[in-house]
């Protein structure tokens, strides 16, 4: 038989929902920086994300690719805007990376799949 939170199935799953919780592992973290660095066959990426309260408040990438609206457009939906900062969760940068190739599209330009793969897997919660 176990002992404390542990002998108590319910206060268990409760601690570990609380653990779990993005507000509690991010809302109300500390701010802090991640960089990144990877070299794709199209280009050098370095990517530096400033994160304040769980949300990303700027953004740089710094490449050597041939498309200066890629990483411009990247680095636009990543930052978001001052009323609505991107949450540094997986989801959310999905959904910015997902814009960003939306506005690419209409510049005719792609952004590769390979960059959103390797991103995601950097900040993988």
């Amino acid at each position: 038989p176990g002992e404390g939170i542990l002998a108590d199935r319910a206060k268990f799953d409760e601690f570990y929902a609380k653990l779990r919780d993005w507000d509690f592992r991010f809302g109300r973290t500390s701010a802090f920086t991640h960089d990144f660095e990877t070299r794709f066959d199209w280009g050098l990426f370095k990517v530096h994300l400033d994160v304040q309260q769980g949300r990303i408040v700027d953004c740089q990438i710094f490449s050597d690719c041939l498309s200066v609206n890629l990483v411009n457009r990247v680095t636009e939906a990543l930052c978001g805007t001052e009323g609505d900062r991107v949450r540094y969760t997986s989801d959310d940068l999905r959904v910015a990376l997902a814009q960003a190739r939306h506005v690419l599209a209409g510049e005719g330009e792609q952004l590769p799949t390979a960059f959103d793969d390797w991103l995601l897997a950097c900040i993988r919660e």
